[in-house]
């Protein structure tokens, strides 16, 4: 059962998402959780950065509002945590 899904709207972060997924994959409660990231048209490499990661991708049109709502249609967790690549936890 997945207690927790974490919701990562993108678009160009190629700076910077390898490095983000790296620390959610760090954390130790990250067992529990599935990881979605959804992309909003990047142009840059983001999304095949994404692919090395054990995440699940989703691609959509731009937007925040709409990526985050195509990332909670596909969640499977009881709990829902929208957080961007600029973040730590």
């Amino acid at each position: 059962m997945i207690s927790l899904s974490i919701i990562v709207p993108i678009v160009n972060e190629q700076q910077i998402i390898d490095r983000f997924l790296a620390h959610l994959m760090g954390l130790e409660q990250i067992e529990k959780a599935e990881i979605i990231v959804v992309d909003g048209g990047s142009t840059d490499d983001s999304v095949d950065i994404v692919r090395r990661h054990p995440v699940t991708l989703i691609e959509t049109s731009r937007g925040r509002a709409r990526q985050m709502n195509a990332g909670a249609l596909q969640a499977r967790g009881e709990r829902l945590l929208f957080v961007h690549a600029d973040s730590r936890l």
